[in-house]
């Protein structure tokens, strides 16, 4: 699996331009210390112009009220936690959904499985491409004993998503968007409502016709 952090932060700085802070929540655990490692490096290049606090040395109570008195021209980026900073375990998808209803700015992720749960989105790693992706090799070798290509791949499998909810929370435009990004969660409008009561009227009229 290949995780990638800068682009989600670049992303935040184009929707959100005026931003001077970023706040980096992780856990404790041997696997959040080491993508946090990861990340760290891919924002050095940010460190001129933005200024990096990183919140991971706390207890989850106590990162939930960091969060909620954050700064404008702030976001907050969430790696994963699967620990936080007393040892107690959580679930990173739990977490992000307390974490981002409790912040004050934006919050952002890196995963898909963590849109939905209250980041505004990201350049997020799809799950759903990488099991595509192993599905296609295992179809592979089944099909040729002897593959012509690697049986290990480290794919790229990024896709730019937003949770339309998110975005009229924090008031961001859909035309501030990256072309080709994608969004969940969009509520349909008064006419689209009514519309598709239309529909299956019609349909189950013609029904009791049939």
């Amino acid at each position: 699996m290949k995780r990638e952090f800068a682009p989600t932060l670049e992303l935040a700085l184009r929707l959100h331009p005026d931003t001077k802070h970023v706040a980096v929540v992780a856990g404790t655990s041997e696997f959040d210390v080491r993508l946090l490692e990861q990340a760290k490096k891919e924002f050095q290049v940010h460190e001129g112009r933005l200024s990096f606090t990183y919140l991971t040395t706390l207890p989850l109570q106590k990162l939930l009220f960091e969060v909620s008195k954050l700064p404008p021209q702030t976001v907050v980026l969430f790696t994963t936690l699967f620990q936080d900073g007393v040892g107690e375990p959580f679930i990173p998808h739990e977490v992000v959904s307390r974490i981002a209803a409790a912040a004050s700015v934006p919050t952002y992720g890196f995963l898909d499985q963590y849109l939905g749960r209250g980041i505004v989105g990201g350049n997020l790693y799809s799950s759903v491409v990488h099991g595509t992706e192993a599905g296609s090799l295992v179809l592979e070798a089944l099909a040729d004993p002897a593959p012509s290509r690697p049986s290990l791949l480290e794919p790229s499998a990024n896709k730019v998503m937003f949770d339309w909810r998110q975005l009229q929370r924090w008031g961001i435009s859909e035309g501030q968007l990256p072309a080709g990004s994608e969004i969940y969660f969009r509520e349909p409008t008064a006419w689209e409502r009514y519309r598709w009561q239309l529909t299956a009227i019609f349909a189950a009229l013609l029904f009791q016709a049939a």
